[in-house]
């Protein structure tokens, strides 16, 4: 069984293969190298029974994280991975890795993550370039859920939304 794995800082997905077959999609918290160790990581996995019934079954786990671009910080995931999935080769790399590789279609091209965070990534199919700096939440994560969430926030208290918005939002979050 191979299992690959995308997560964020929020939610992690992941994708059980037998053989040719999808045969588990399933969910945990979202593991990122930066906030969590080797003893969160395992815990996080662990409490998924659908995995931890798996875990002996799988010879291979592919993970992709937000925060998986420095290559000791991807070693700790490892190694909290390892724990659960004893049997597998383990390979730990950055989101944007993964989300290259998934929309790959033959062809050089810029793939982009906006959810919590966002990132952009060009793939020429062999290398990643990355043309434009990630500046993470603070500097940058223009197209973000956490960018328009601080817009959001800037312009209510600023006084500057339209007036519907900020009625609906007054009255919608109970504001005073």
């Amino acid at each position: 069984m191979m299992v690959i794995a995308d997560s964020g800082s929020t939610k992690c997905d992941w994708q059980v293969v037998k053989g040719r077959e999808n045969y588990l999609y399933t969910h945990t918290k979202g593991i990122n190298p930066f906030f969590h160790d080797e003893d969160t990581i395992e815990a996080f996995v662990r409490e998924n029974a659908g995995l931890t019934r798996i875990a002996g079954e799988v010879s291979q786990v592919f993970f992709y994280c937000a925060g998986g671009s420095i290559d000791d910080l991807n070693k700790n995931v490892a190694r909290g991975l390892q724990r659960v999935f004893s049997e597998a080769d383990i390979v730990v790399d950055h989101d944007l890795t993964g989300a290259a590789y998934a929309t790959w279609d033959g062809r050089p091209a810029i793939t982009c993550i906006l959810g919590t965070g966002s990132n952009s990534v060009y793939f020429d199919g062999k290398k990643m370039h990355e043309e434009v700096p990630a500046l993470a939440y603070i500097l940058g994560d223009e197209g973000s859920g956490a960018y328009y969430g601080k817009k959001l926030l800037a312009d209510y208290l600023y006084g500057e939304l339209p007036e519907q918005i900020d009625y609906a939002l007054r009255h919608e979050m109970k504001l005073t």
